[in-house]
């Protein structure tokens, strides 16, 4: 460049600007070379890349990750509020298709592993309207693409007013020979099931929580390897039959008390080791029973009946009456009764008592578990002393129970428990004792309690959970934590406070 030009630089500036000429004059002889290194240098980081841990994780246990990742982060279904913009990224399985975006083998291990697409939880705010039904039937209809021929796990929960449509259900009923369960929880009033009859040759589990429908129900009839089934009482009218000999557990839900008798001939079908729920929904006076009087004979293993709803505690009250009178459960190992806090719905004690004996508790009842029904201190001490064989004893008190007499454990109750004699004392082979309480009982009768169970206990653990009784005021969460010191001594860490 002519000099002429620019006036001359400064000694210290020109340096500088040598210096850079040189380094451009270097680059400008040796960008072969730099270009040479830059290649090699691409190529380690790709090979690298290529044999990174993480790319060489076998497929299965990506699989798992990428399932745990979808479980922990997937809002709790069936929980009010519903949002449609939640349910549908639940459909469109967003928590799977974000972990799929981090490179190619994971978008490939994503996208092609049907078992990641096999669940089906539908919400009924997916089709509220027509523009949310579009968009619900494309991504069902990917989803079940996805899913290939892999086993179907699904679910529908729904409110009466929004009944499940057609074209939703026609989808789904394409692919009923992938379903190993299904559950409705819905409105499906207009839709005939029979189209699924003889289609169902993987259905192991079925819960029909329907409100009511018009046609008959009977398509589960041709399942083979159907195990479990859940009805609700309201579609026994609809009901011609069960295949109750092949079925490891069977359910019935709100069922009135003029349909007991009924339900209980149908478990009485079921094969030896199955077990029976049983949820008697009764609140009209006008309600009459219908459990019969001939004896009956039940090979059941697990026994749970539950009482719901807006009960009439008198009309429930002999419902259990009646049916531990007539019944007999030879085999039974586990026995649950729940009723609702506002219902002071009275333990039946003579009756059984009676079944207890009948049914030889004394040598398979290994589990009790009593919620919520009034029981005197007297009648439960009269009902354990029978039962040798129990391990597991669970109890909460009744929220509307007056009286030290029906509030338990109380000290009475625990000193009643506790082993003064290896010879003499109740329910010798107790390993395990819950209790939702309101506290009526002091630390020390507690400690007593525990510390002889301990003493007799052939295995080195006795568990004990005590935890306030939910929605009653008068117990604090610090009554039971205070207690936590004064015990864990005792019980070597298998204590649970609630």
């Amino acid at each position: 460049m002519p000099t002429g030009f620019y006036p001359a630089c400064p000694p210290e500036l020109q340096r500088n600007v040598d210096m850079f000429h040189a380094l451009e004059l270097r680059k400008t002889l040796y960008k072969p070379s730099y270009s040479r290194a830059s290649a090699a240098n691409r190529r380690g980081f790709m090979k690298r890349t290529v044999h990174a841990p993480i790319l060489r994780l076998p497929v299965e246990i990506l699989t798992k990750i990428f399932a745990l990742h979808s479980d922990a982060f997937r809002q709790a279904f069936g929980k009010p509020p519903y949002n449609f913009e939640t349910e549908l990224d639940r459909l469109a399985n967003t928590q799977l298709l974000t972990v799929s975006g981090v490179c190619a083998q994971w978008h490939h291990t994503a996208m092609g592993t049907p078992s990641l697409w096999s669940t089906l939880e539908l919400n009924c705010v997916l089709w509220s309207n027509s523009s949310r039904l579009e968009k619900t039937m494309d991504l069902l209809a990917a989803a079940l693409s996805h899913a290939r021929k892999v086993a179907i796990e699904l679910t529908i929960f729904g409110e009466p007013k929004l009944p499940v449509p057609r074209r939703v259900f026609d989808l789904l009923a394409q692919r009923s020979c992938q379903w190993r369960t299904a559950k409705f929880s819905c409105s499906m009033e207009s839709l005939d099931l029979s189209v699924l009859k003889g289609r169902l040759p993987s259905l192991q589990k079925l819960e029909l929580n329907l409100p009511q429908t018009l046609h008959a129900v009977d398509f589960f009839e041709g399942a083979p390897r159907l195990e479990n089934l859940i009805v609700a009482g309201a579609l026994l009218k609809n009901i011609g039959s069960i295949p109750s000999t092949q079925l490891t557990g069977l359910g019935f839900e709100r069922v009135v008390p003029m349909d007991v008798g009924r339900v209980v001939s149908l478990a009485s079908a079921l094969p030896r080791g199955a077990h029976f729920r049983l949820s008697i929904d009764a609140y009209r006076e006008a309600d009459h029973l219908a459990v019969g009087s001939s004896p009956m004979v039940l090979a059941i293993s697990q026994f749970s009946c539950g009482l719901t709803g807006y009960l009439n505690a008198e009309i429930c009250s002999q419902t259990l009456h009646h049916m531990f009178a007539r019944l007999t459960l030879p085999d039974l190992r586990e026995l649950r009764l729940t009723c609702p806090q506002y219902c002071p719905l009275t333990m039946p004690h003579p009756q059984f008592l009676e079944l207890s004996e009948r049914s030889g508790f004394h040598r398979t009842l290994k589990l009790l578990s009593i919620t919520d029904v009034l029981v005197s201190e007297g009648d439960l001490m009269a009902s354990l002393s029978s039962l040798q064989c129990l391990e597991h004893l669970e109890m909460a008190d009744n929220r509307g129970a007056k009286g030290n007499s029906l509030l338990m454990p109380n000290d009475t109750t625990l000193r009643t428990l506790t082993i003064h004699a290896p010879d003499r004392h109740l329910i010798p082979r107790l390993r395990n004792f819950v209790y939702a309480t309101q506290v009526r009982f002091t630390d020390n009768d507690l400690v007593a309690f525990v510390a002889s169970r301990l003493e007799a206990c052939p295995s080195p653990v006795f568990r004990v959970e005590i935890r306030p009784l939910l929605g009653h005021k008068g117990v604090k969460y610090r009554a039971l934590q205070t207690r936590r010191c004064q015990l864990e001594y005792v019980v070597d860490g298998h204590l649970s406070l609630a």
